[in-house]
This record gives C-alpha cells, structure tokens and sequence, in this order.
C-alpha cells in the first residue's frame, strides 16, 4: 500500500486529484476540487501515492486552533480512488491527519469501510443517506412507491400544478425562506448565499438545474434542485409552502423527474435523512436506506463544550 501524506491545498495537482473523483466508481461531486472551492474557505488533502487515492481536509480555525470540519454543501467526504477501499487504506488515512487537528469532525462516505477504526478520542456514529437506481422502467419504478407515496401522487393529480424549468435559485431559496426557513434559526444569510452560489455555478457548468411548481394563480409553491455529475443525481435543494404541502407537490416533481429519467444509467440520491419522517419520504419512493459513518477525533485538552460556546 502506497504512503499517505498531508499536502497543502497550494500544493495539490488539482488535474490529478479531479481524476481521481471521476475515476472513482461510487464517486461524489463533493470532492472536486472546484466543488471544494466553492464551498470552503481552505482545504488540504491527504494523498496516497502518486494520487491513488486522496481525501480531503476541509479546514476551520477559533481561537487559534486549526479543525476538521464537514462545510455546509457536502454531505459526506472521505477517501476517493479508482480501487475498492480497504479498512487498511481507511486507517492509514486516518492515521495520516496531522496531530495539529486537535478536533477532527469529518464524514466519511458510504463506501469507506469504519469496522475496524478505534483510538483514543475516537467515535463512529452511523448517518443515513437514502438512494434510488433509476436504471428500471418507469412502470417498475412507480410499483415500487409505498401505498403512502401513491396516494400522495394521486392527491397531488387533482390540482392544477404546472412544471416550470427556467427559474433561477434567487426564487427557491426566496420560498423556503418565507416558509421552512422561518423555523431553522440556525440558518443565517451566509448559509443562504453559499447555497445559491452552488446552485449559480452548477448551472453554469450545465451539471445542476432547477424545476418549480406553480399553482393555477401562477404562484410558485414547491421546488428542487438536482445537481446531476456523473451516473448520479443529487437532490441538493427543495422547498415548499403550504399550498406546495397540501398538493404534495413535491412528490408530483420527483415523480415527473422519474418518468423523465427511468431507464436511464444513473443512481438518484435523496442526500439523507436522519430525520425520521422525511426518511420515510425517500423510501417512500422505492429507494434503499444505506450508511455513510461521521468519524470524531477528538484530542482537545478541554471540554468540546468550551469550544463551541465562546
């Protein structure tokens, strides 16, 4: 097995990183380094070899101290390469984070094996990410939906709803602003202009676009964001109100994207959830309930408490 070392975001070949991302059979848009980029103000990486596998280290300092953290925009990181990832190679990955991370709070992906992590100040805690292969005809598709989920869609039939393709992030983010957003105190503005930044540059680079629902007063009320790289698609946005609610709008875009997509080669990813109900709303679609792991490490001298309180 190749040497793992720390590199320096300056000093990472981003060619050769890039390569080893899209090479990677079960590979994330997190880990591009554009990607990176947009969402964090400074990452390393960890590098195997002559870039055999890499993972990166998206960084933040308080108080003079330098940690790990997962940024807000990447649901899970972790190591990427064109070969099946080993818990050999998962260790000496881990084993390669320089000391000088007092408190590592990373999330590795689902394809990164955690059985045999341990070590002092270490703790796995399991995530759940749900996903859906769109590779099976629509018909094969839809028989696979809950009963809950086709009733949804047969409600959502009896309004008036029209698909719109050409809004811009600007008017969904607007929306779950007016409306979930006013319950998640733990949003602020910045999280709000990082998140329509993403969803700019994706649709720039023609890897990201946005469907809308309007109702029969052509008012939006439900939305979502797909970021498509690759053989997979990510939910990265949604948002709806009350109309969108008791139209269930929401599932009648989902459903129109499948009809859409069914029979194609790519894998259709919720981006979660660890919440319980909206869980269930992913599976409700016929999709598969896997586990990607968040890895702490946390050597601090104080409580963590300390920390996240001043």
């Amino acid at each position: 097995m190749s040497v793992v070392k720390f590199v320096e975001g300056k000093d990472i070949d981003f060619d050769k990183w890039d390569a080893v991302i899209q090479r990677d059979p079960y590979g994330n848009m997190y880990g591009y380094s554009w990607y990176l980029d947009m969402i964090v103000p400074e990452w390393h990486g960890l590098v195997a070899g002559d870039y055999e596998s890499v993972m990166p280290l998206p960084t933040a300092k308080k108080f003079g101290l330098d940690y790990l953290t997962r940024p807000y925009g990447a649901q899970q990181l972790g190591i990427y390469s064109k070969d099946p990832i080993s818990q050999e190679l998962v260790n000496a990955f881990l084993s390669a984070i320089p000391k000088k991370y007092k408190w590592v709070d990373i999330y590795l992906n689902q394809h990164n094996p955690v059985e045999g992590i341990s070590g002092r100040g270490i703790t796995v805690t399991p995530q759940v990410n749900v996903e859906l292969s769109l590779e099976v005809r629509y018909s094969s598709l839809f028989e696979s939906y809950s009963k809950q989920t086709k009733r949804n869609l047969k409600k959502a039939q009896k309004f008036p709803l029209q698909l719109f393709e050409h809004d811009s992030p600007d008017v969904l983010v607007s929306l779950f602003q007016r409306n979930k957003g006013k319950t998640l105190s733990n949003l602020t503005e910045e999280h709000y202009s990082k998140i329509k930044h993403i969803m700019y540059v994706l649709m720039h680079k023609r890897k990201g676009y946005l469907w809308t629902a309007y109702d029969d007063r052509n008012s939006i009320c439900a939305g979502i964001f797909f970021a498509d790289i690759g053989n997979r698609v990510i939910l990265l946005f949604s948002a709806n109100d009350a109309y969108g609610k008791e139209s269930h709008a929401i599932t009648w875009l989902l459903d129109t994207y499948f009809q859409a997509k069914a029979g194609g080669n790519q894998i259709f990813d919720f981006e979660g959830s660890n919440i319980e109900g909206l869980k269930q709303f992913y599976l409700g679609f016929g999709g598969e309930a896997l586990l990607y792991h968040r890895v702490i490490r946390n050597i601090l001298p104080f409580p963590l408490r300390w920390l996240k309180s001043n």
